[in-house]
């Protein structure tokens, strides 16, 4: 590693990697704001008393939360926990491509960023559908209804072209910086909005599937971004896509039949 003359080189390593800390920074507090919105601080307390019980109840706990604002709230921080680490193969090409003097860390951020807006644009949309259905009177039976249209739509859709042709780019992103790549100021930005879309063309239907059973359920959260992290995957992706459509359809019929 080169150490500027002077300076240490653990500061000369935070200088150089200032975006990758950033990233991951907002990421693990993203995951603990939700534990936050399940806990709040003045209740932390609590795990010391009942332990890891607790702490497995809360993870698998699914409070229902009424208002716009909350909602939006809570789904803008599950884009940030849930779908920054799917966003990790696409950054690491842009680190590839600076490594040839393209690109730089603002646009590091700015690819982010772009990304960012088509989910938080997801999650106005998502928090209103769910503010409006929490005005509704859901029977369990219309609700287990519900959910088994959901996963009966997202096991399709696994084998659509179109879900094959969003994930195509995910796995495959440098196609994209080649198509696209300009230098202008907005370059990175823009290219993060279209990643973006992609990134929306794959996943939508499973984060939708939060508004059933799984808002705010911290273990839900945790293995569906462990799936579409690993389907975006260009080695390991194509062996999880339609094994994770089946599922989805048995379980739609499991919910139909019971």
């Amino acid at each position: 590693m080169r150490v500027n003359r002077g300076q240490p080189a653990q500061l000369s390593l935070f200088t150089r990697d200032w975006h990758w800390y950033l990233f991951y920074l907002v990421m693990i507090a993203s995951w603990g704001g939700l534990f936050g919105y399940i806990l709040p601080i003045n209740e932390w307390h609590h795990l010391g008393v009942y332990g890891w019980d607790l702490f497995f109840a809360i993870c698998s706990a699914n409070p229902s939360l009424s208002g716009y604002f909350p909602l939006l709230g809570m789904w803008g921080l599950m884009s940030l926990a849930m779908m920054l680490p799917t966003f990790v193969p696409t950054l690491q090409c842009y680190e590839e491509l600076r490594l040839f003097g393209a690109g730089s860390k603002r646009g590091f951020v700015g690819l982010t960023v772009g990304y960012l807006v088509v989910w938080f644009g997801f999650s106005s949309l998502a928090a209103w559908l769910q503010a409006v259905g929490s005005q509704m009177v859901w029977s369990a039976t219309l609700s287990d209804n519900f959910a088994s249209i959901l996963l009966l739509l997202i096991g399709i859709y696994q084998f659509t072209t179109l879900k094959e042709a969003c994930l195509s780019r995910c796995r495959q992103p440098f196609g994209i910086f080649l198509r696209y790549w300009n230098e202008g100021r907005f370059a990175e930005p823009l290219i993060g909005l279209r990643m973006g879309a992609f990134c929306l063309g794959c996943c939508w239907l499973l984060m939708s599937f939060a508004m059933v059973g799984g808002t705010m359920n911290l273990l839900w959260m945790g293995l569906t971004t462990v799936v579409m992290t690993i389907e975006k995957l260009p080695l390991l992706g194509r062996y999880i896509s339609q094994p994770l459509g089946i599922i989805c359809l048995i379980a739609a019929a499991v919910i139909m039949i019971i």
